[in-house]
């Protein structure tokens, strides 16, 4: 239990610190960027942890260091890629997301598909990604405009914060 929670806590300041970087620098690259700062927290994390198990023999005897550092790395790497990759998400372009974006903008009246195929480009790929929204319970069609559904007003409230908290473009 105590590796879980020191693996929460570990994340959850690697994610915390990335988030004060990206507000104060605003960086160009922000995958190579990602990839340092969880690399350094990862790092960081595994000192302290060292360093807890042996400041505290007594208390966390049932842990030898090398198991303990296995056990953090098999949450702590896997979550981080998980985190980088929704980052990346959110930071390109996506039409999914776009579609999303908009039809949140647009409100009940809803966003005509034309005006999604215009601000896209092309119809058809417009067309397959409204499919897969409709699919997945995102968007439906209400009177030839997209609306979405409450599942996809979640998604876009999340989008949205995530987006302001690390200073990113919305809508896609």
């Amino acid at each position: 239990m105590f590796v879980l929670v020191y693996s929460l806590a570990a994340m959850g300041l690697t994610i915390l610190a990335q988030a004060l970087i990206w507000r104060a620098l605003q960086p160009r690259n922000h995958t190579t960027l990602m990839l340092k700062v969880f690399g350094w927290g990862f790092a960081l994390a595994v000192c302290a942890l060292a360093g807890l198990l042996a400041a505290w023999p007594d208390v966390l005897s049932s842990f030898s260091t090398g198991y303990a550092v296995g056990l953090f790395a098999l949450f702590y790497v896997p979550m981080a890629l998980m985190y980088i990759s929704f980052h990346t998400l959110l930071q390109f372009d996506s039409p999914t997301l776009t579609i999303v974006a908009l039809a949140a903008e647009t409100g009940a009246q809803g966003c005509p598909e034309t005006e999604l195929a215009a601000l896209l480009g092309s119809r058809d790929m417009v067309a397959e990604r409204l499919e897969e929204a409709r699919q997945g319970g995102l968007t439906e069609t209400v009177g030839g405009s997209i609306q979405l559904t409450a599942k996809g007003r979640m998604y876009a409230k999340i989008f949205d914060v995530a987006a302001r908290v690390f200073n990113l473009r919305r809508a896609g």
